[in-house]
């Protein structure tokens, strides 16, 4: 319980903790609240109690870029600072993909492209000297991540194939509606 109310004081929940509560290690209605804020501020279920889920995700949101080291392995490396080095390399123009704090292998190409690229041994491990040069180089103005320029792109490229896309309905039996259906599509198109 008390590593409960450690972990909530330190990511400073919306809610106070009760000092009565964390005297006692009690989970009462204070602890409480704080679970449940911390859950919406995660897009959990807000239920108020520590389930496994939960939990991990205290447990993950504890960790700063610089913390511990992070490279893939498995089960892959999950947390906030995963999460703060996907999103560094992103905006320094290296594509390390979604921004979901699981350092996976397209987060390691991209750590160790940025390694390379900088004349650090390009090993895949992001240790003290990595994080170093990531704040050295400060972010680019635009902070715009790699990944999200590229899911853009490939959104207008679908859009444009599927313009293209020609689509034949029968009219045999049942199909009626479905053919009249896409005439009244073709007319409005």
């Amino acid at each position: 319980m008390r590593d409960l109310h450690r972990r909530l004081a330190r990511l400073a929940c919306g809610v106070q903790l009760d000092a009565a509560e964390v005297e006692r290690a009690e989970f009462g209605p204070a602890t409480a609240a704080a679970v449940a804020d911390f859950q919406r501020s995660r897009h959990l279920l807000s239920s108020g109690r520590c389930d496994r889920q939960t939990w991990s995700a205290l447990v993950e949101a504890g960790y700063s870029l610089g913390d511990r080291l992070l490279y893939l392995r498995a089960p892959m490396v999950r947390g906030d600072d995963v999460a703060s080095l996907q999103h560094a390399l992103g905006s320094r123009g290296f594509h390390a993909g979604r921004v979901d704090g699981i350092f996976g292998p397209v987060t390691s190409a991209a750590l160790a492209e940025f390694q390379r690229n900088l004349g650090l041994p390009p090993d895949g491990i992001c240790g003290p000297d990595t994080v170093s040069a990531l704040s050295r180089l400060g972010r680019r103005a635009a902070d715009t991540l790699v990944g999200v320029v590229r899911e853009a792109e490939s959104h207008r490229r679908r859009l444009r194939e599927l313009a293209l896309v020609r689509v034949a309905v029968g009219r045999s039996a049942g199909l009626e509606v479905v053919g009249d259906d896409v005439g009244e599509l073709r007319e409005f198109l």
